[in-house]
């Protein structure tokens, strides 16, 4: 589970987390790949798709300028850091600390459950 956890964290390769853990290739790749397939497995018992219960009707009596009060200003000048290959790195370099960064805007609903992310 470890070098599972490394490996997608870090975006580490196969022979980085042979060297970290002592074991041989054929060995990283075996043990991935049994993880990966017990997370897929349980994916289906945990991720359900939402319920669409309509939550306008509570908020009806509000007018929509109230609720949407200060929504742009909360995910503007927002970035989220990117790790991107040096080669590629020139659209994504960022103003004043010159690190790489990606815009992302993301939407979700009254229950704070994202419904859509784009990058």
């Amino acid at each position: 589970m470890v070098m599972f956890l490394m490996t997608i964290s870090h975006n580490l390769r196969n022979r980085l987390v042979k060297n970290r853990f002592q074991h041989s290739g054929q060995t990283i790749h075996k043990y991935f790949h049994q993880v990966l397939n017990a997370i897929m497995k349980f994916s289906d018992e945990m991720i359900t798709p939402p319920s669409f219960n309509d939550k306008l009707s509570d908020i009806s009596s509000l007018r929509l300028k109230q609720v949407f009060k200060d929504v742009v200003g909360a995910i503007d000048g927002t970035l989220v850091h990117a790790c991107i290959p040096s080669g590629k790195q020139v659209p994504y370099r960022g103003r004043g600390k010159g690190g790489c960064f990606q815009n992302v805007m993301a939407i979700c609903d009254f229950d704070m459950i994202f419904k859509y992310v784009v990058g």
